[in-house]
């Protein structure tokens, strides 16, 4: 088949436009791929040195933010004062003012002190905490950063059932009557509760990042039940998960790590909540689940469960909730059944991606090539 010298061009130049724009893609969302991290060092360089070395930006905690103090001068009238963080000592990798992709990696834009903080001294962070973008989107800028949500934990590959708590009959009577009492009864539905009489924590909170609200870590304090070792968390229709702690922070007012073996920072792995199961009900973390990390200041629950807290106190487990609310069969359809795609990227058996384009052409040219052999017969059936 043949295609007049017009239709080429536009079909090659429509194949040019493609490969530029999946390049120009490719390039945006991997700027930086080849970079090493270990060993890798930062630093801070700006007009306020008039950009001759770097000011060290150290990692004391090794928690992957950096901060440097640097003394920003006051620029000329008219002037800014600004700067960039760059890596080795030298510009082969630098971060700057995010773009509107919040790429910061090889930016052409320095960040820039705000006119409140001429002429003081001001920390500088860079936070190198896996974020969305990795490597190309770390943050700097003189603000602090909040802690990034905890990644969501990985489910176990085992095929053991999870433990369950062994709770003996009427356990919680007397803890349900005494919330009854001081939240009110009718309210007891709005809390989820926790058990703190093995994890022993001073005080009980809950963190969570659905809605936002709540997204600052540690989060907030729970309710003690006076003379109970059991905690009330008010909670929230929007809130999926839930990981309680006891409240003790990472940094404290000075930017110093506040936790260590003497004061460890204990919490609960992610807690899977919804309100329709979960509210009112009690968690009970497995204390022989925990997993200590550095030299015992930090420690996680990895398990733990739900169990029905009411008056009886019969604390039986609550069936953990689905993903996703169980549907009804669906009626016998007379629709014939959907074509298996064989394992393809596409549906219904259509291939998707480079390969769809020669299928689509071909399609077309079968078309017209058909088109042509019953126009043909209609001549010659007319004669």
């Amino acid at each position: 088949m043949k295609m007049n010298k017009k239709a080429l061009s536009i079909l090659l130049a429509g194949a040019t436009v493609a490969s530029v724009v999946v390049a120009s893609t490719a390039s945006a969302s991997a700027v930086y791929e080849d970079f090493e991290t270990e060993g890798a060092t930062y630093g801070v360089i700006g007009d306020f040195n008039t950009w001759e070395g770097d000011v060290a930006l150290t990692d004391e905690d090794g928690d992957g933010l950096y901060t440097a103090t640097v003394s920003v001068p006051v620029p000329e009238e008219g002037a800014s004062s600004t700067y960039k963080v760059r890596a080795n000592g030298g510009w082969d990798y630098s971060w700057g003012a995010a773009n509107a992709d919040g790429v910061t990696a090889n930016s052409q834009d320095n960040c820039s002190f705000t006119e409140e903080q001429y002429g003081k001294d001001v920390t500088v962070y860079f936070d190198t905490r896996t974020g969305k973008g990795g490597i190309d989107t770390w943050y700097v800028g003189t603000e602090e950063p909040a802690a990034p949500a905890p990644i969501p934990s990985e489910p176990s590959e085992s095929s053991e059932e999870p433990s369950v708590p062994e709770v003996p009959a009427g356990k919680y009577a007397e803890a349900y009557k005494k919330a009854a009492e001081q939240l009110g009864e009718e309210n007891l539905p709005k809390y989820y509760f926790f058990d703190n009489s093995e994890s022993k924590w001073t005080k009980v909170g809950a963190y969570w990042w659905t809605p936002e609200e709540n997204a600052t870590w540690p989060g907030q304090e729970a309710i003690q039940i006076e003379g109970t070792d059991v905690w009330a968390v008010e909670y929230n229709a929007e809130t999926t998960k839930i990981i309680f702690n006891n409240l003790v922070p990472d940094k404290d007012a000075e930017g110093n790590v506040a936790y260590s073996p003497e004061n460890p920072k204990a919490q609960t792995t992610d807690v899977k909540v919804d309100a329709t199961a979960n509210a009112g009900n009690i968690y009970i973390p497995n204390i022989e689940s925990a997993e200590a990390k550095e030299d015992g200041a930090a420690i996680t629950y990895k398990e733990g469960n739900w169990v029905v807290f009411d008056a009886s106190g019969e604390a039986s487990v609550v069936p953990e909730p689905s993903e996703e609310p169980s549907k009804p069969a669906p009626a016998e359809s007379k629709q014939p059944a959907t074509p298996s795609n064989d394992g393809k990227d596409g549906k219904n058996g259509v291939e998707t991606g480079d390969s769809a384009t020669p299928i689509a052409l071909a399609a077309v040219f079968a078309a017209a090539a058909l088109t042509a052999v019953v126009l043909t017969k209609k001549k010659v059936s007319s004669k």
